[in-house]
């Protein structure tokens, strides 16, 4: 993935569109935004601060892209909140974590090692950062093909060496 520096001027074209929508970035995340799985409201507050000073550019199209679709916010300072919605998203719950740390560690299998495996069939647009990010950052909303891929694929498989 091509990666970009994060430059004032992008920081202040995204912090700009953030100030004209009035969104709040966990909002950016509700269900159907569309944006990519392994990106998440944590990494935007680091840009945002300067802890980060690259990101991948199309986690950073992506957001700005989101908030340039949305309509001014009619009063300036209020928050709105995007309604957008996808089928395809579902919200990720404690019960989810939970069942991803238990199978990761049952069958001793990471991430990268599931998506191995399972070469052949993975999900168009999952990877093993997304996982990964489910489990280190998590999301308000999943893919829930993506999410019931993992869990099927991880219970499959036999405990591992302990």
């Amino acid at each position: 993935m091509e990666r970009i520096k994060l430059t004032d001027e992008l920081l202040a074209a995204l912090e700009a569109e953030a100030h004209r929508t009035g969104i709040v970035w966990e909002d950016v995340f509700g269900p159907g935004s569309n944006l990519p799985d392994d990106l998440s409201a944590g990494m935007i507050r680091k840009w945002q601060k300067g802890l980060t000073k690259k990101a991948r550019k199309d986690h950073y199209d992506a957001v700005l892209a989101l908030l340039q679709s949305l309509q001014s916010t009619p009063v300036p300072g209020a928050i709105v909140k995007p309604h957008i919605h996808d089928p395809t998203r579902r919200i990720f719950m404690p019960e989810d974590l939970a069942a991803l740390e238990h199978e990761r560690t049952r069958t001793g299998v990471m991430q990268t090692a599931l998506i191995e495996l399972f070469a052949n069939e993975v999900p168009e647009g999952l990877r093993a950062s997304t996982i990964t990010m489910w489990i280190n950052d998590p999301p308000r909303t999943v893919n829930a093909e993506h999410l019931a891929w993992v869990l099927q694929k991880w219970r499959s498989l036999p405990d591992g060496d302990r």
